[in-house]
């Protein structure tokens, strides 16, 4: 297993063997900057970053070049764990901080275990 599976695995223990979550190429990414994304990086040391930008793919390679926010460049991003695009920098902004809130984290499992897909 992976890093980002053993770390996927210990914030979810519950998440069916062989599903996966996460974007760690960022090809895979939107670029579009016309929205506004609020987002969730999974870093080396297990913890999370929640952010916003207009511009995810654009973004998550800033965190990952140390350009990005403090915390990552103390704790090194392995993936975008989640994203979301929103109506606006207001949305954006408001679904950041929920995901920072105790029911955000209790949501963001939730949603992990139902986003998640199978592994090629």
């Amino acid at each position: 297993m992976s890093r980002i599976d053993d770390l996927i695995a210990e914030l979810c223990p519950d998440l069916p063997a062989g599903r996966q979550v996460g974007w760690s190429d960022p090809a895979e990414l939107p670029c579009e900057n016309d929205s506004w994304y609020a987002y969730v990086l999974l870093c080396n040391d297990g913890t999370l970053y929640k952010g916003f930008t207009t511009n995810l793919k654009a973004r998550y390679l800033r965190h990952l070049s140390g350009d990005g926010a403090a915390h990552t460049r103390k704790h090194q991003p392995l993936c975008v764990l989640y994203y979301e695009t929103c109506e606006n920098e207001q949305d954006a902004v408001q679904r950041e901080k929920y995901l920072k809130s105790g029911s955000g984290r209790e949501w963001l499992k939730r949603k992990i275990k139902e986003t998640s897909h199978v592994r090629n």
